[in-house]
């Protein structure tokens, strides 16, 4: 059968058995491949032909295209598109439950993450541009256990969580039919972890710079506090009694994680769309309960997960309009406080906190102003830039009669200038023992918030 094999493809001209395996899945390919010699010659055999090229480009987006933070693609390497193709077809199989042997857990979680950052700018909202990466990460992972399954004491706990940040949202939200009750179930056991790692006051510390990042000079993203953030705000959102809270949403879509995603048309130097109209979700428990929580030992506490499960608690969530703008450095009068952190040096190793090097991403400063629903307007001073991880880092102050009083720090979700926007959170300015904390979600709306929209 081999030989008949071999001298049936001897016949054929390489390029139309590519051509005909192009339009086959990677599954079929594989297989096709484990025929015989001559068929695993002209899948497999080096140079590599364009035969993988295609297959991965009718699934996935162009890597080249991809928007790069930081460090370059090397355009001139070659990109592996069998091993890459290959791995994200063995990672979706991990996902659907079965066992690939050399394929760690860790494996599959920073293969589905690159897929993430492999997702191309958006160039023009007006044109149909179809993210390849973000509709195949999106069915791989809609009927999958490997999101939901939380392993808190694992190696790559920052990895998951970080993963999830991007996509689980929106995979929740685009289920339906009878699926929607068991998510809504997880969605509610996830807020009480949620809330109580979220307004544990604990981890609001010089240390971790009174944000979501990890106990370390660096300001490195803590993608589990992000993701409490996130869940926090989101079920909040779900439950507000009003029309305008469905219209008033962040968008978690996978698409809305490209870059440009939140606005394609804006000044150039603003590479973090800071500029515009932004609508912000804020949420936070009655200090009374706040302290309850953390101090004392009501339903077994402090800090117990049960003290959510009460039906009389309550949580307020509060939308607030910023209208900001880019500004020098020297007009702010917080400046000090926006930097304060940033240019000190590792203890070991001399490496600077600042961010990336790459000239294209400066530090950008802006300043502007917030309107809560009951008139008390406050001034804003800020500042945005590249951390470490390559993640816009978002700082600012909130003012009051000249003294800053609230402190916010935020991380962007997805890529550069995304729809997504950035999650956070609002501390006291002061940063006593005890001060109140509580997360934070701002994006830009598609439809600028008003004076005449009564969304408070």
């Amino acid at each position: 059968m081999a030989s008949t094999s071999l001298s049936i493809l001897a016949i054929i001209p390489p390029e139309i058995a590519e051509h005909a395996l192009s339009m086959c899945r990677v599954k079929d390919v594989v297989s096709f491949s484990e025929t015989c010699w001559g068929a695993y010659r002209i899948v497999h055999d080096p140079p590599p032909p364009p035969l993988w090229r295609r297959l991965f480009l009718t699934e996935f987006d162009d890597p080249w295209k991809a928007f790069w933070i930081g460090d370059k693609a090397d355009t001139n390497a070659v990109y592996n598109w069998r091993g890459v193709l290959i791995r994200r077809f063995q990672a979706a199989q991990v996902a659907r439950g079965k066992d690939v042997p050399h394929l760690s857990r860790k494996d599959v979680l920073e293969t589905f993450l690159s897929i993430v950052w492999e997702i191309p700018p958006m160039t023009d909202p007006k044109e149909d541009d179809t993210c390849r990466n973000a509709v195949w990460l999106s069915l791989t992972l809609r009927n999958s256990k490997i999101i939901t399954t939380h392993q808190h004491w694992s190696d790559e706990y920052q990895i998951e969580a970080q993963l999830r940040a991007y996509v689980a949202l929106g995979i929740d939200s685009a289920t339906q039919g009878p699926k929607l009750r068991s998510v809504y179930s997880r969605l509610e056991t996830r807020r009480t972890g949620s809330r109580t790692y979220t307004y544990n006051l604990e981890h609001y510390k010089e240390r971790n710079h009174y944000g979501p990042y990890l106990n370390s000079p660096k300001r490195r993203v803590n993608w589990v506090h992000v993701e409490a953030l996130m869940n926090v705000v989101q079920s909040n959102i779900r439950e507000i009694p009003h029309q305008w809270a469905r219209e008033v949403a962040p968008p978690v879509n996978l698409e809305f994680l490209r870059a440009n995603s939140s606005s394609t048309e804006h000044n150039p130097i603003d590479w973090a769309g800071v500029e515009g109209s932004w609508a912000r979700y804020v949420c936070f428990m009655d200090y009374r309960e706040l302290f309850a929580f953390n101090f004392t030992s009501m339903y077994g506490g402090p800090r117990n997960p049960a003290y959510f499960n009460d039906p009389s608690f309550r949580e307020a969530t509060r939308l607030i309009r910023l209208d900001l703008q880019l500004t020098s450095p020297d007009k702010l009068k917080f400046r000090g406080l926006m930097d304060a952190g940033y240019d000190i040096a590792e203890e070991q190793g001399g490496e600077s906190v600042s961010s990336t090097s790459d000239p294209r991403y400066p530090t950008l400063y802006f300043t502007g102003s917030s309107r809560g629903s009951i008139g008390n307007e406050a001034t804003i001073e800020g500042n945005v830039r590249l951390g470490v991880d390559k993640v816009p880092l978002w700082r600012f102050v909130s003012i009051y009669d000249g003294h800053a009083q609230w402190s916010s720090e935020g991380v962007q979700i997805g890529h550069v200038n995304s729809a997504v926007g950035v999650v956070g959170v609002w501390t006291s300015d002061t940063h006593d023992e005890g001060d109140p904390a509580g997360p934070f979600w701002f994006w830009k709306p598609t439809q600028p918030l008003d004076e005449a929209n009564d969304f408070m």
